[in-house]
């Protein structure tokens, strides 16, 4: 996955989205045995530490980029749903990205502003088929300098999204702006398993190189320019499960046979 160099200080904390490939076949948490939450998520000298409220995550911090804290709805139909998550001390210095949702609590866009940039910001909009997130357009939007002027907007294009059965995204398809041509796919497959990520998944949704969150494991990422693989980009994963059933190391390969290890500590009761 590609992201911009003002979503870098997200890195750790998406490490949790990466798929897997199981290297046991007990690779989903078994019912009975203890119920563990990641803390702690280590890759390539780079930590993010995470810490719950009421069982939702509340903050987490990277290591180089500085803090990040989740807010939430706290009344009416949006009660218990992310309203924002705001970010400051790293490279980027601060910013927030916010979400949108509609009268009936579905969420239909997010918001991100860096306050480096002078309170520019990305507006991500969701177009729905049948219940799921089928279209994301994204658009840079610039503060006007004329006082009574509207804002100025650049279109940065849009990715759309089939689906298996099981609901995970199957294809991602991602177009410049006022392209009928894509830019490149991602095809997707999967394993059988529930995928213990998806939740935060969906934090990160809007997100130039973040897909709406699947219910299984990724196990290849085929990522193409036309007809041309980009081996750079395209992958393979593999977990490795702790006696509970979660991943404690994924091992993350490209087709050019770059390994990336991530380790994961969790708190367990």
């Amino acid at each position: 996955m590609k992201l911009p160099k003002v979503l870098s200080l997200l890195f750790a904390f998406s490490l949790l989205v990466l798929g897997s490939c199981s290297e046991d076949d007990e690779s989903t948490p078994v019912p009975g045995q203890q119920t563990c939450r990641p803390v702690k998520v280590t890759s390539e000298g780079l930590v993010s530490n995470i810490t719950y409220t009421n069982d939702k995550i509340t903050n987490f911090s990277t290591e180089g980029y500085g803090n990040a804290t989740v807010s939430y709805h706290s009344a009416g139909n949006l009660a218990g749903k992310v309203a924002s998550m705001a970010f400051s001390g790293g490279e980027q210095g601060k910013g927030t990205l916010e979400y949108e949702y509609d009268d009936q609590g579905l969420l239909i866009g997010t918001f991100l502003t860096i306050l480096d940039l002078g309170g520019a910001g990305q507006v991500a909009e969701f177009t729905y088929t049948n219940g799921r997130i089928s279209k994301i357009t994204r658009t840079m939007v610039f503060p006007s300098e004329d006082e009574g002027e509207g804002p100025f907007m650049i279109s940065m294009g849009y990715t759309t999204y089939t689906y298996d059965s099981q609901g995970n995204v199957l294809k991602a398809t991602d177009y410049d702006a006022d392209s009928e041509t894509p830019d490149h796919t991602i095809e997707y497959t999967y394993d059988t398993k529930s995928n213990p990520s998806a939740g935060i998944e969906a934090f990160m949704v809007g997100l130039p190189g973040m897909n709406p969150a699947s219910g299984n494991n990724i196990l290849t990422a085929i990522y193409k320019e036309g007809n041309t693989v980009d081996k750079d980009n395209s992958y393979s994963n593999a977990y490795v499960f702790n006696s509970s059933g979660y991943a404690t190391k994924i091992t993350s390969t490209t087709q050019n046979g770059e390994v990336t290890v991530t380790n994961i500590d969790y708190s367990c009761n």
